[in-house]
């Protein structure tokens, strides 16, 4: 229990960091993300989700939570909201 508790932590701290990060010296370390492409592309028409949960990995809108902490709503993991 201890073990998961200290994870989350973890995880919470370095995505803090990282959005601070991009907030005061213009990074991109919280931004991530692969995709492989064969033969023709065409670029799928989303919008960005920068609220990505650090348990299940879904993405959010910012819009869709009003307080600076929110819950995923697939999975339940606490996460802190990113506004771009």
């Amino acid at each position: 229990m201890c073990l998961d508790s200290c994870l989350k932590f973890g995880d919470n701290s370095i995505t803090y960091f990282a959005r601070l990060c991009d907030k005061y010296f213009q990074t991109r370390l919280s931004v991530y993300g692969w995709a492989y492409y064969f033969g023709s592309y065409t670029p799928p028409n989303e919008r960005a989700r920068p609220n990505v949960c650090i348990r299940c990995g879904a993405g959010h809108d910012a819009e869709s939570f009003a307080t600076k902490r929110y819950r995923c709503p697939n999975c339940g993991a606490l996460n802190i909201r990113t506004t771009v």
